[in-house]
């Protein structure tokens, strides 16, 4: 599938939908120049501030899972829209819309069976980046087209495989530590060709539903 980025004033968004908050950001594509940047709660938390909790329940109970997964789409297409309002920008001009994020919130995206993700090895069987249509996912956006790719392994997700593409890990002569802390702790380690991933909960401080005291830090 070809994309025209020569056509005038195309753009792209990049979302990180992440599990407690939702980053989006608007580029021009011939440029690369960053236009509009939008952060929005994630919805799914009214099924748990943590991972585990939304993992849990959306394999027990189809409801919730399908619950999660429409909440996902419907955050993503309403944000997108709402960053290009922001901007000013006509929608129907965004070219590519890609979304990373750690393997949990890739399953819910994709509505993909979350039970892997509930014991070991905490492996999502046969994931595979998903490229086609945005429309054909539910997100209403023009004619974007969508790029999920998929996590790495275990709760390192796609989100991580930006912060290596970002700062050219695999090709650096000096090795790089990329730390990226998020409800879901990822972090990276490596260069000339060799990376190392890991993944930790740092949910305490961000979730405030088992919190005697204090409040999340938002």
């Amino acid at each position: 599938m070809s994309i025209d980025h020569k056509a005038k004033e195309s753009y792209g968004i990049a979302v990180d939908l992440g599990t407690s908050s939702i980053w989006l950001r608007l580029v021009e594509l011939p440029g690369k120049r960053a236009l509009e940047t939008l952060v929005v709660p994630n919805p799914q938390k009214e099924h748990g501030a943590d991972i585990a909790s939304r993992l849990g329940k959306a394999a027990e109970d189809e409801g919730v899972r399908a619950s999660l997964h429409n909440q996902a789409i419907e955050a993503v297409g309403s944000s997108a829209a709402e960053l290009c309002r922001r901007a000013g920008v006509d929608p129907g001009r965004v070219r590519e819309l890609v979304v990373v994020g750690n393997s949990a919130m890739f399953a819910f995206l994709l509505d993909l069976d979350p039970s892997p993700l509930c014991g070991t090895p905490f492996n999502l069987r046969g994931a595979e980046d998903f490229y086609g249509p945005a429309a054909d996912l539910g997100i209403a956006l023009g004619d974007a087209n969508l790029f999920v790719p998929r996590p790495i392994f275990g709760f390192v997700g796609a989100d991580a495989l930006a912060d290596i593409l970002l700062v050219d890990m695999a090709a650096s002569e000096r090795p790089r530590l990329v730390i990226d802390v998020g409800t879901n702790c990822e972090m990276t380690l490596g260069g000339r060709g060799k990376i190392w991933v890991a993944s930790s909960p740092a949910g305490p401080a961000y979730e405030d539903t088992h919190m005697s005291f204090g409040v999340s830090a938002s």
